[in-house]
């Protein structure tokens, strides 16, 4: 079906896999440049990579928990840490900061969980999540060898 190219927002539903405004060689805070992973990943660690997003956090897009002393967890992006304050962005698909007086702060952790959420691919059918990954291994290019079709056209 091709469901990625036919579609103004490819994989509509499943969004935030990938976000179709964002223009190609350009990855955000939240992810990515997904152009040209499936040349840096097996297709393997590509689905894996969905299934299980939590599994494996790059450095850069690793979350911050900050236990504050009473006891509260504020989790985030760490934009700013200094003697005064700490400051956050909590909202993994925006914009939106938190700062945090230092006075308040008891402890700073990596969080064990990535911003991709779990079961995106739960709202795919087969062939969508197939489509999903030709996207990623072609980089978005609808002529790659990775759409190719094999046997008969199922429309």
């Amino acid at each position: 079906n091709m469901v990625i190219f036919e579609a103004r927002h490819p994989v509509q539903s499943a969004d935030p896999i990938i976000c179709p405004d964002t223009p190609p060689g350009t990855g955000g805070s939240t992810g990515p440049d997904l152009t040209g992973i499936g040349s840096r990943f097996t297709d393997r660690d590509l689905l894996e990579a969905l299934i299980e997003p939590s599994k494996v956090i790059a450095d850069q897009y690793e979350a911050t928990m900050v236990i504050r002393t009473d006891d509260t967890i504020d989790t985030g992006r760490l934009l700013e840490s200094n003697e005064n304050q700490v400051i956050l962005n909590v909202d993994p698909y925006g914009y939106e900061t938190l700062a945090i007086p230092r006075s308040e702060v008891a402890e700073m952790l990596p969080s064990p969980v990535s911003t991709m959420p779990v079961g995106s691919l739960d709202v795919l059918e087969l062939e969508e999540i197939l489509d999903l990954m030709a996207y990623l291994q072609s980089s978005g290019d609808p002529s790659n060898a990775s759409f190719a079709r094999s046997g008969a056209d199922p429309r």
